[in-house]
């Protein structure tokens, strides 16, 4: 009874939602969607409405996060952001799509996608700490934002609205409590590292290496006119 009416919620939330973001994406990319083809504006509809959990399994995991990233990557190719947007993309519109997917997550008891447990770095996301760290870097000489810092929880509390790692870190105590070291043993260990080039490093040859280059992960990636397979 319960799944069921998750499941009903979610699926109307799905519906009312998909409708208003097909709103929103039309006003924002108006000016040239008419020069797409039917197959472009075909891919762009399924990379946002793909962005927000899976309806049928109540779920939501890296792959509908890569999802929301590959429409903002379409958008770029297409001309709609500039170079000089790239900032902002990661650290406002990325950071503001986590928060809401973090709102769904938790309204919907959505369940991990594809969790690997205490073997993953966290159960939903990954890029908010690549991306997370890489607004880290160069403050490893102060003792307030070194790696170890992500074990003080009032530090947390204090900075999570300005680091996407904090905030992340702050979800993960919020859904699991604490401590790390038993809820995210991976980033807990991660977290003895000295500096957040090394962390920030090391985070991306592990998306390259256990995300993009990972079948059971890609195989539902969608490629289409924007996003060539090559």
């Amino acid at each position: 009874m319960v799944f069921a009416v998750r499941y009903r919620n979610f699926r109307v939330f799905r519906y009312s939602g998909s409708r208003k973001n097909i709103g929103m994406f039309a006003i924002l990319v108006y000016e040239r969607i008419l020069s797409c083809s039917k197959l472009a504006k075909l891919e762009l509809s399924t990379y946002i409405l793909s962005s927000f959990g899976d309806p049928s399994r109540l779920d939501y995991g890296t792959g509908h996060e890569l999802a929301f990233c590959a429409f903002l990557l379409c958008c770029y190719k297409i001309g709609i952001f500039c170079p000089d947007d790239l900032h902002d993309l990661g650290a406002i519109i990325f950071t503001k799509y986590t928060d809401v997917a973090r709102k769904i997550i938790v309204k919907y008891s959505l369940e991990p996608a594809g969790s690997r447990g205490s073997w993953g770095l966290d159960d939903y996301f990954f890029l908010p700490f690549y991306w997370g760290s890489a607004q880290l870097l160069g403050q490893d000489s102060q003792d307030m934002f070194s790696p170890a810092a992500i074990c003080d929880d009032q530090l947390i509390k204090l900075h999570m609205g300005s680091y996407m790692y904090f905030a992340s870190i702050s979800f993960i105590t919020k859904m699991k409590g604490t401590p790390l070291s038993i809820t995210a043993p991976l980033l807990y260990d991660i977290s003895q590292l000295k500096s957040w080039s090394k962390i920030n490093a090391g985070l991306l040859k592990m998306y390259q290496a256990e995300y993009l280059s990972s079948l059971p992960m890609m195989q539902h990636f969608l490629f289409g006119s924007i996003l060539v397979f090559e």
